[in-house]
């Protein structure tokens, strides 16, 4: 019987794994030409967080076979990295003044170092995961596409008494994006994976990985 507490070490170990990766991949680029733009992203990257959705692709990864951490973890880091892009902009959008309890970027250095360092970010995000198969970039393009949508779609809601829960339900699926890319990647890994399966979701084609007992993670795709 595998424990809870278990499980959470698990969790936690994966977490640290993620956290150091993050960290290395900061540091490598502020000794060279990208040091001025992660000079600002880095604020925000390493500003702390779940990293759920980094986690979430190595324990996938591991639940449909894989052993080499390596072959996934910079599809991990993009997933991370884009979601990073998507606050600092979403933080501009909504004229938030911090993140995390600290101050956002734009309230720190401007609307226009923001804005560059969130487009850094995501060509960061999408250089990583360019690495992988045509499939898993073009999942990553479309769901991106998504995200902007369903931005859209969240502003033109705004003071709008008329919006619906249908409406708010119609933008969440937009800008549902966690590890939209990894499905092809563990069919490669093991197609015949019995913890792969799929699992009807009412906003999305969710398939469900179970590796712990107690524990089910999604893979939106």
């Amino acid at each position: 019987m595998v424990s809870m507490r278990s499980e959470n070490e698990k969790l936690a170990n994966r977490h640290d794994i993620i956290e150091e990766a993050l960290e290395d991949f900061v540091q490598e680029r502020m000794t060279g030409s990208e040091a001025p733009p992660m000079a600002l992203a880095r604020h925000v990257l390493l500003a702390g967080g779940k990293r759920f959705r980094p986690v979430l692709a190595l324990l996938a990864f591991e639940a449909s076979g894989g052993e080499d951490q390596s072959e996934v973890m910079d599809l991990a880091l993009a997933s991370e990295i884009v979601h990073t892009a998507t606050l600092v902009h979403d933080d501009i959008y909504d004229q938030s003044k911090t993140r995390r309890g600290k101050p956002t970027l734009h309230s720190s250095y401007g609307i226009s170092h923001a804005i560059i360092a969130g487009d850094y970010l995501f060509v960061l995000g999408f250089g990583l995961g360019g690495r992988y198969d045509a499939q898993i970039v073009e999942r990553m393009a479309r769901t991106c596409a998504g995200l902007a949508t369903g931005e859209l779609l969240q502003l033109e809601h705004i003071g709008d008494l008329a919006t619906t829960p249908r409406s708010e339900e119609h933008t969440s699926e937009l800008q549902s994006h966690p590890n939209t890319a990894c499905r092809p990647l563990l069919e490669k890994t093991n197609p015949q994976s019995p913890h792969l399966t799929p699992s009807p979701h009412p906003l999305s084609n969710i398939h469900t990985i179970t590796p712990l007992r107690s524990h089910s993670i999604m893979c939106l795709s």
